[in-house]
């Protein structure tokens, strides 16, 4: 993770077998535009026990955590990610923002 300025995290639904509703996080570099790592859910214990394989400083150096938003990313990004920008990605803004619109 050093050197890196952004992180994103995107989550995507996907059905299994038996149609439960499963979802994955996409981790991707910002800067580089690259899948650094797809994890097969997003239960925090998880994303905490992934993160923190990074030092500290690694994460104290990310600027910026692109998320959607889901509250739990947010909480995570204040905790592991201290000096990052929180930024929800558009379009989860604009879906958010369209539906509100609508109703």
């Amino acid at each position: 993770m050093t050197n890196r300025l952004a992180f994103y995290i995107i989550t995507e639904l996907k059905k299994t077998k038996s149609m439960k509703e499963i979802y994955q996080c996409i981790l991707v570099d910002g800067k580089k535009k690259k899948v650094i790592d797809i994890l097969p859910d997003r239960y925090q214990s998880h994303l905490i026990s992934y993160f923190t394989k990074y030092s500290r400083q690694e994460r104290k150096n990310v600027k910026f955590f692109v998320c959607d938003m889901w509250q739990q990313y947010a909480e995570l990004a204040k905790t592991l990610f201290p000096n990052a920008t929180i930024i929800i990605d558009k379009y989860h803004f604009i879906r958010q923002t369209t539906w509100a619109l609508k109703t």
